[in-house]
């Protein structure tokens, strides 16, 4: 994974690395996530936002958020939690 790069969506599809590298099963993801509140709107004419993404397999649990300090991710978790 270490230097895969991720383009706009209007260029050429990128060669993704493999993200299930002990094959099927079930997997645990970490995200890293800067510049989210650059341009929210969408509107950019270079990529603002950089992403490490870091799998490993592991049994599926809750998701846990160690730091959170964009207010674009924050807006989408909020919209995702159930309604009680």
């Amino acid at each position: 994974m270490a230097g895969a790069k991720f383009r706009a969506l209007m260029d050429d599809p990128p060669d993704l690395p493999v993200l299930t590298p002990a094959g099927p099963g079930s997997y645990r993801v970490r995200v890293h996530a800067r510049g989210r509140d650059t341009a929210p709107d969408g509107v950019a004419e270079e990529p603002l936002e950089d992403y490490l993404l870091t799998v490993w397999p592991a049994p599926p649990r809750s998701d846990t958020v160690y730091k959170q300090t964009d207010e674009y991710g924050a807006t989408w978790r909020r919209q995702a939690q159930p309604r009680s």
